[in-house]
C-alpha cells in the first residue's frame, strides 16, 4: 500500500509518500508562496523524483489542523 501525506495546517508546506517499508520521499518548504502556489508542484515534483505515477497511490492522508482555515481547505481540495 502506498500512502501519500499532505499537510498544509501551517505557514509550512509537506508531500511524503509512504509504504509499508518506509518513507519513499519527501518534500517540505518552510515559507513564501501561499500552499495554493506550491502544493501540487511540490506534489508533482516529489512523484517524478521517486517515479511514482499518481494512479499507483492507494490512500491519501492530510492534516486536520490546528491550523489556518485557509491552509487546511487547501490541503482537503488537493486531496479531493
Amino acid at each position: 500500500m502506498i500512502v501519500l501525506g499532505l499537510d498544509t495546517s501551517t505557514r509550512a508546506s509537506s508531500v511524503a509518500v509512504i509504504n509499508e517499508t518506509g518513507l519513499l520521499g519527501e518534500y517540505f518548504l518552510s515559507a513564501g508562496h501561499p500552499h495554493s502556489q506550491r502544493l501540487l508542484f511540490m506534489l508533482d515534483d516529489l512523484l517524478k523524483r521517486i517515479g511514482l505515477d499518481l494512479k499507483e497511490v492507494s490512500g491519501i492522508a492530510i492534516s486536520a489542523g490546528p491550523g489556518t482555515f485557509t491552509g487546511l481547505r487547501v490541503g482537503l481540495s488537493a486531496a479531493k
